[in-house]
């Protein structure tokens, strides 16, 4: 059997950061008699379709054919063999290809996604096959700054949100039947150590848990890695966005879907909103109001207690770095109306978006744009300049 790391997030907590350093380091980490497999790319979202198949993640599977070699090695085997199946003989030949060496594999999705001991249980049940023996190491963050960080990645997706997601009792997680279980720590660590007992460590997202204040040090020591002065560092990924900027996405998103009326996605409206993220100077970030402080607050205190005397008896206080709640005579947020900047901003992007799949390439054609879609010279500088200079 295999010695197997799984990685498995929870979202928004500095996964693709840990998978972007996993990649960077990939030959260092053999020196130390670490395997990070290449033939998967750096999220090994593949793991969660082998449990839950392709048709419940239709997004992931969608993945695989942007990848040409992934796509290419599909090719080669039976197209009518099932997707899950291909992904379990890959299992097997990544654990043979680790060649003794402890195997890495990360993929937040397995704790938002897998949500009942069934499922994760069939997933051990997958990984014995595979010859692969896991310690889990999962990452859990105080639910409202998960919640305020969840808001700004949701908005970059094309999602139109007129709050932060908010717990309701009796109503599943959030304002959506599907969003965030791995929100409640309790039934997410029971859940797997269930199947995995004496095999998880937690570890806690907050910069005054982490050894010199550094996420990928704590990281390296949950796996009993070295830190080495010589590690490849990866650039900050996926970073929250300003309040100027969620408002204005958030107000393209609710003028225009992410996909145009045959199904097909609008890239450019995508590549459009990543520019905006990309130039964002993130001066003035999004705070909870004093409602939506106190909903989190009180509605998580015994799920945090629990997780507190059951993984951190050490800590008198749970969390650290809670986002403030905004002050009660300060009504705006992402939903009120535009500032005179923000509203040209958006009025120029709107206008600049192609409104259906044939207009796309007409569109991509008459621009000149390949398919990096290098959108800056859509957005004046100008603009950009007055949207932050008018806070």
């Amino acid at each position: 059997m295999i010695h197997t790391i799984l990685h498995i997030g929870t979202p928004k907590t500095g996964s693709t950061t840990v998978q972007s350093f996993l990649q960077l380091n990939r030959e260092k980490l053999a020196q130390d008699g670490f395997c990070v497999p290449s033939r998967w790319g750096a999220n090994h979202f593949q793991l969660t379709i082998m449990v839950l198949g392709a048709g419940r993640n239709p997004d992931l599977v969608g993945w695989i054919s942007k990848s040409k070699r992934t796509a290419s090695r599909f090719s080669r085997r039976k197209r009518s063999e099932p997707v899950e199946q291909r992904l379990r003989h890959e299992l097997s030949v990544i654990a043979k290809e680790s060649q003794g060496r402890t195997l890495i594999l990360s993929n937040e999705h397995l704790a938002e996604r897998l949500r009942t001991a069934e499922e994760v249980g069939r997933f051990a049940r997958t990984l014995e096959a595979g010859g692969l023996k896991p310690h889990i190491v999962v990452y859990v963050r105080n639910p409202l700054a998960h919640a305020v960080s969840g808001l700004s990645t949701r908005i970059k997706s094309g999602i139109y949100m007129n709050s932060i997601e908010l717990p309701q009792a009796g109503c599943g997680w959030g304002n959506r039947p599907t969003s965030a279980p791995h929100w409640n720590h309790r039934r997410l660590l029971t859940r797997w150590e269930s199947i995995f007992p004496g095999q998880i460590t937690v570890r806690l997202f907050q910069r005054r848990d982490w050894p010199e204040r550094s996420f990928l040090r704590d990281f390296c020591e949950s796996i009993d890695l070295p830190w080495r002065s010589d590690f490849r560092l990866p650039e900050p990924q996926n970073a929250s966005l300003s309040m100027p900027v969620l408002r204005v996405i958030n107000h393209i998103n609710r003028a225009l879907p992410r996909f145009h009326a045959d199904g097909s996605l609008c890239p450019t409206r995508l590549a459009i909103t990543k520019e905006l993220a990309d130039q964002d100077q993130r001066q003035i970030m999004y705070q909870p109001s004093e409602a939506e402080h106190t909903n989190y607050q009180s509605f998580f205190a015994p799920n945090d207690e629990w997780l507190r005397s059951s993984y951190f008896a050490d800590h008198d206080e749970l969390w650290d770095g809670i986002p403030a709640a905004r002050n009660s005579t300060r009504e705006e947020d992402f939903t009120t109306t535009l500032t005179s900047a923000e509203e040209t901003l958006a009025s120029t992007i709107l206008r600049s978006i192609p409104c259906s799949r044939q207009a796309e390439c007409s569109f991509r054609s008459r621009h000149g744009l390949q398919p990096s879609l290098d959108t800056s010279t859509l957005i004046p500088s100008s603009e950009i300049h007055q949207l932050f200079g008018s806070e």
